[in-house]
């Protein structure tokens, strides 16, 4: 629907610049947008951001993230593809 208002559970850019222009169009088009990150407040997630945040981890060169089925339950590398079986793993 043309000039409905925006729900989204994805981060919506890459780049701040392409932020700015995504909000300068919502803006122009008079809607909403609301943009939902519960993983963020995951204590997994925490953890990493306080371990990054303070250089416990020293300069980071690539960060990644293994979804079981779409949905971050928990980290989960591939060398223990066999520990990472929840209700979501493949």
């Amino acid at each position: 629907m043309a000039g409905g208002h925006i729900f989204t559970e994805n981060v919506i850019s890459l780049t701040l610049a392409e932020c700015d222009d995504i909000w300068e169009s919502i803006r122009q088009a008079d809607v909403a947008l609301t943009v939902s990150l519960p993983r963020l407040n995951m204590s997994f997630i925490q953890a990493a951001q306080q371990l990054v945040g303070d250089g416990s981890l020293g300069e980071l060169a690539l960060v990644g993230a293994w979804p079981c089925r779409g949905r971050f339950r928990q980290p989960c590398l591939p060398v223990h593809a066999g520990a990472c079986r929840g209700p979501h793993s493949d």
